[in-house]
Order: C-alpha cells, then sequence, then structure tokens
C-alpha cells in the first residue's frame, strides 16, 4: 500500500512485489520484485525502488515499532522469466513429439 499511495515515482508504477524476506535479526528485509518490459525498465524501476529505499525503512521502522529499523534492499525477481523460459522449451519439445508422431503415421 505505501507503494502506491506514499511513493508518486513513475518509475515503480508497473513493479509487482512477489516475495519479502526477513533476516533473521529483522534487520534487513529483502523486497523481490517484477516488472513488466524489457531490461530498460527493470532497471530504471530497480533505481525508483532504491531512492524510495530509505523513506519505506523509516516507515516500517515507525509502524511496526522494531527494535531496528530495517533496511530495505530490492532485488529483480527471475523466477517468473525462468519458468516462462521453461513453458516456451516445453512447448516446442510437444509440437516437436507430434510432428514426429505425425510423420511416422504418414
Amino acid at each position: 500500500m505505501l507503494l502506491l499511495r506514499e511513493i508518486r515515482d513513475p518509475r515503480i508504477r508497473w513493479v509487482t512485489l512477489t516475495a519479502v524476506k526477513m533476516s533473521p535479526d529483522l534487520r534487513q528485509a529483502r523486497v523481490f520484485f517484477t516488472v513488466m518490459g524489457a531490461e530498460e525498465e527493470q532497471r530504471q524501476s530497480l533505481q525508483g525502488l532504491e531512492s524510495a529505499a530509505p523513506f519505506i525503512s523509516r516507515h516500517l521502522g515507525k509502524n511496526l515499532r522494531l527494535r531496528y529499523q530495517p533496511e530495505v534492499i530490492f532485488t529483480y525477481d527471475e523466477v517468473e522469466e525462468q519458468a516462462h523460459k521453461i513453458d516456451t522449451l516445453l512447448d516446442q519439445i510437444r509440437k516437436e513429439e507430434l510432428n514426429s508422431i505425425e510423420e511416422k503415421d504418414s
């Protein structure tokens, strides 16, 4: 909600947060994200998120009443891209197998 309501950086408008991993001592929050677009959009989104990180960290520290203000680190989540590549490869294999079966039947 903080990204939607408080931060008005146009570089982060297409960002989707996918996961957050907190360190055991709660001093560090690694926030994973994806963004629609090419590598340039990913880079710009990361820059926008990194510029907002201190604000987000202060907000979290205040509102969650933590002993320490957590360091917020943004990391691009490549899982979705990898899943898409695997799906594409599997589709290609299925098509090749169908073509092979059709050739045998001919």
